[in-house]
């Protein structure tokens, strides 16, 4: 768990203070003494509009209990609990508590940011990839490789992360990007991230994102069965079928021998 790197950038304008840009434009997700710290700020009372400050939000990458998630800031409402919060994110009391370094209801303070973890969905993105950190929770969906990929979650897809082309232009003004690369899988000519084919109705390929670098946009594919194993009766008429074949062996062998 830690804070952001050097953004977002708050421009003062006129009439702010450093505790009502921490409490009211950023929704007290941070005290102002972080932004004091932050930005070196000698004296809180005075700053100068026009005068461009980093604002420290807390953020973190980090797996809870060896789960991918997506960390939430939520800011505790008056009355709330540890599990009526748990209840409502769909985590567990003991998670809250560890993850936050607090013992018990009493230390819930309404207005407070308090670490959620929300279940993100797996992907196939590789570590060496410049996205590698993504994370995207249930019901949500975000833009990566520079807007040229849309990746959605949704728990009903067993919990794996679905993307496709955004049909969108690369927006990073520091890509070298002019349009968005290749989305192909392997030497497909045809089959791109999202897309999948099926053979002999029951084996399935689907192209997926797999992340970006400076060159290009990369992919995999993923082959899935879906084909019915042998059902018992199928199985027992194959051993009845084996059964028969040796007794009939047995007896021919007899039968020469004699």
């Amino acid at each position: 768990t830690g804070v952001s790197n050097k953004v977002p950038v708050y421009t003062v304008k006129k009439d702010d203070g450093l505790d009502f840009i921490a409490r009211t434009i950023f929704g007290q997700l941070l005290k102002y003494q972080k932004i004091v710290e932050a930005n070196n700020i000698s004296n809180p009372d005075l700053i100068q509009i026009g005068q461009n400050l980093t604002i420290p939000l807390p953020c973190s990458c980090d797996d809870v209990d060896n789960a991918k998630v997506v960390h939430y800031a939520h800011v505790v409402e008056e009355g709330s609990s540890f599990v009526l919060i748990a209840q409502k994110f769909g985590t567990d009391r003991d998670t809250l508590m560890k993850l936050n370094g607090i013992h018990d209801d009493s230390k819930l303070i309404a207005g407070e940011p308090l670490d959620v973890p929300l279940k993100a969905c797996n992907s196939s993105i590789r570590a060496d990839s410049f996205d590698n950190y993504l994370r995207v929770a249930n019901g949500t969906y975000t833009f990566t490789a520079n807007s040229c990929v849309k990746c959605q979650c949704d728990a009903t897809n067993n919990w794996t992360l679905q993307c496709e082309p955004s049909q969108f232009q690369p927006s990073s003004p520091n890509s070298r990007w002019k349009t968005c690369p290749s989305m192909l899988c392997g030497d497909s000519e045809s089959l791109s991230i999202g897309n999948t084919t099926t053979s002999n109705n029951c084996n399935r390929t689907t192209c997926e994102y797999a992340g970006y670098n400076n060159l290009s946009i990369l992919t995999t594919l993923n082959s899935l069965s879906t084909c019915p194993s042998p059902s018992n009766n199928a199985s027992r008429i194959g051993s009845w079928n084996l059964l028969l074949i040796s007794i009939f062996l047995v007896l021919l062998h007899f039968h020469l021998i004699q």
